[in-house]
């Protein structure tokens, strides 16, 4: 499996290929050829690629000597079941990638499953044998399964940690989940290096970011005019990327909102959702919403 990491030395190499050749020595074969579409071995399986990607990316194991013989590379050594359905590669210690960082498992688990995922040539000789989800690092140390976790929304922010009472503590920001269709939307993580965090008290915590304590029923908000003005910056928030500054459609896709529809219809629709429009009811309230319907009907569509 390649490693991904190795991109800046990629670009190098690419440099290195397109300088002019020269004759070489007599006995030195100097070999050219073109270049791959692109410097992606995930994506390319070609002779260039091949060419490239050996002088650039490292594999599990690699061809030696003449005539070839499969050699462990990355790889230590490779166990595999009675059945044939489970191989498990023990790798080297101290390998590291350019930026100084040493390989893990999880790195080998990632580009198993980046090709899968992507798809391409490269990934014909796994596809009908292997899945995504059968690809598991483990631990060095003990051999059991890494700790996972998924939140509902990709991990789009640096990670903060920090030490509680001895206990080394992760957080990272997980955003855009509401605009993916996510059961929760944006969040918070915090994650214990321990793997256990004590739970929350009863009642979690109170709105408005009281902290931990009996939660409390909010008072229902009291019912206020519709405003356009506030519509307006919703609008511009959420709605401008599918469907336009002016209504009649953006880069995203959306339908033209400035044919008469009905106040009551873009609320309905807004709330819960249609084709690739996820729920915006979610995270905005009724109010919010007729907000928008008037900057439609009121403003966009005169």
């Amino acid at each position: 499996m390649w490693m991904w990491r190795t991109l800046a030395g990629a670009i190098a190499a690419v440099a290195l290929i397109t300088l002019p050749a020269s004759a070489g020595p007599p006995g030195v074969l100097v070999m050219g050829d073109n270049l791959p579409a692109n410097v992606d071995p995930h994506q390319i399986f070609d002779v260039p690629m091949q060419v490239y990607s050996l002088n650039t990316y490292d594999n599990l194991y690699r061809y030696q000597g003449n005539p070839p013989k499969l050699e462990p590379w990355l790889a230590q050594s490779h166990t595999v079941t009675t059945d044939g359905l489970t191989w498990e590669f023990k790798l080297r210690s101290g390998v590291k990638f350019h930026d100084g960082s040493e390989i893990t498992a999880d790195d080998v688990a990632y580009s198993f499953k980046r090709v899968l995922a992507i798809g391409k040539a490269p990934s014909g000789a796994f596809k009908p044998v292997l899945k995504p989800e059968n690809v598991t690092a483990l631990d060095k140390s003990n051999g059991r399964s890494l700790w996972e976790f998924r939140t509902d929304a990709g991990v789009n922010t640096t990670v903060t940690t920090f030490d509680w009472h001895g206990d080394q503590r992760v957080v990272v920001h997980a955003g855009g989940g509401v605009f993916a269709g996510a059961a929760r939307g944006d969040g918070i993580w915090m994650f214990s290096l321990k793997g256990t965090m004590k739970s929350l008290p009863a009642g979690g915590v109170t709105s408005g970011g009281a902290g931990f304590g009996p939660g409390r029923a909010a008072a229902p908000a009291a019912a206020r005019p519709v405003s356009a003005d506030h519509g307006r910056q919703l609008y511009a928030e959420a709605c401008v990327a599918c469907h336009g500054e002016q209504g009649d459609g953006g880069h995203g896709g959306g339908p033209t909102l400035i044919k008469g529809l009905p106040a009551d219809s873009i609320v309905a629709v807004s709330s819960a959702g249609r084709n690739n429009m996820p729920p915006f009811g979610r995270v905005y309230t009724d109010a919010d919403l007729r907000d928008v319907a008037a900057y439609i009907t009121n403003v966009l569509a005169k």
